[in-house]
């Protein structure tokens, strides 16, 4: 029945968006890396992703990201996503607080200021393990639209552009609480293809 859905949706997104703009904005997203990390293109989860909050449990953090992965579980067909409260069990951990902490913790060697993070460790262009970094001074819209964000990047899908203002991946502010169809499009074209 997800099979179905999903071809249906792809169907239904190919009404909005011709397939060549959809091929398009998916190279730029999932074909390149924001910071120019040449290992991280075309990467993605094959396992199932155990989602770990680093730092003191935040609930609106954890109702944000619930959020999230309803959304993506009903994107991506054959991985799940879940939040487990054991930090051996997980391979993605979520960290608010301030960006020097979370540099120090995860020996990250980037220099600058963050509202939002992430990175992750690959090989063969499989993702096993990653991390996202949220600013513990966000709050509200700004705060849900930069998980969304991180997180959704984290899957594999690396890169920000000026293409489509109502994108989670547009490079401006932006202020996107849920995916666009682009978005929803891009995203299953990477994991359900």
């Amino acid at each position: 029945m997800k099979t179905i859905i999903t071809t249906l949706f792809i169907l239904f997104s190919f009404v909005s968006f011709s397939q060549d703009s959809i091929i398009k904005y998916y190279n730029e997203i999932a074909g390149k890396s924001e910071y120019g990390d040449p290992t991280a293109t075309f990467c993605k989860w094959k396992k199932d992703v155990k989602i770990f909050f680093d730092f003191e449990d935040s609930d609106t953090i954890k109702k944000y990201t619930e959020e999230i992965i309803k959304d993506l579980n009903d994107l991506i067909d054959p991985i799940s996503i879940s939040i487990t409260n054991k930090k051996s069990e997980a391979n993605l951990f979520i960290y608010c607080g301030n960006f020097s902490d979370y540099k120090k913790r995860y020996n990250v060697v980037i220099e600058g200021q963050f509202n939002g993070f992430f990175s992750t460790n690959t090989y063969n262009s499989t993702i096993y393990s990653g991390y996202v970094f949220i600013n513990e001074r966000l709050r509200g819209v700004r705060l849900k639209s930069v998980i969304r964000e991180e997180i959704t990047q984290s899957f594999g899908l690396a890169n920000d552009s000026w293409e489509y203002p109502d994108s989670i991946f547009f490079q401006g502010t932006n202020s996107q609480i849920t995916f666009s169809e682009i978005d929803k499009a891009i995203i299953k074209l990477h994991y359900n293809k």
